[in-house]
């Protein structure tokens, strides 16, 4: 019983489906004469966590996030665009961090024809077992992780993607890779934005 207490130990510690906070290394931008007007609701400011019939979501609010998704915005903003950004302001309806951790399925026949072979068995282990066995399948499972950045730019609608799949634990390297790809797509159609159409060549 000591040996299961410790496997169940070592697995609480080490076999979780994500991490519960990131951190991004920024550094401050040199161009910061402009606006970001924060418009999300108040849902996306604070982390959560959610029961759903395909998995398990963790949401990452601005709580668990250094930067928050504002500051990261302003600051790929004043770096990739710098001064002629100046006095324009960016209204930030939604950033988004979601990790998807997969429901999983346990074999029924097979663990309770386990658990019948096994001496000494009874509701608590068994309780014990299934929660260990749907641990690991969970840890070996791939978590889907997305972010979404949208809002207005003088008048106009933008909105950029982010998405990656991570086998086992979602780290923070994995979150902050995903939150990197929105951003740089956030800027992109900002950017695009900023300049206007592009003349067509001759």
């Amino acid at each position: 019983m000591r040996r299961f207490g410790v496997l169940l130990a070592t697995f609480w510690t080490t076999g979780c489906g994500t991490v519960g906070s990131t951190k991004l290394d920024v550094t401050p931008p040199k161009f910061v004469a402009f606006e970001i007007r924060d418009e999300r609701p108040a849902e996306q400011r604070a982390s959560s966590k959610t029961k759903e019939s395909y998995g398990e979501v963790s949401r990452l609010g601005d709580d668990a996030m250094a930067p928050p998704g504002p500051e990261l915005l302003k600051a790929w903003l004043g770096d990739k665009i710098g001064a002629r950004f100046s006095g324009k302001q960016v209204v930030l309806s939604e950033f988004s961090v979601e990790v998807v951790d997969p429901a999983v399925q346990i074999n029924e026949q097979g663990f309770n024809n386990a658990m019948a072979s096994t001496p000494g068995a009874n509701p608590v282990s068994g309780f014990l077992a299934r929660w260990l066995i749907g641990g690991i399948e969970s840890a070996k499972s791939d978590k889907t992780v997305g972010v979404r950045i949208a809002g207005k730019f003088d008048g106009s609608d933008f909105a950029a993607r982010g998405g990656g799949s991570f086998k086992g634990r979602v780290s923070q390297a994995n979150i902050n890779s995903v939150i990197t790809q929105a951003l740089e797509g956030a800027v992109t159609e900002i950017e695009r934005l900023l300049t206007g159409p592009t003349e067509p060549t001759q």
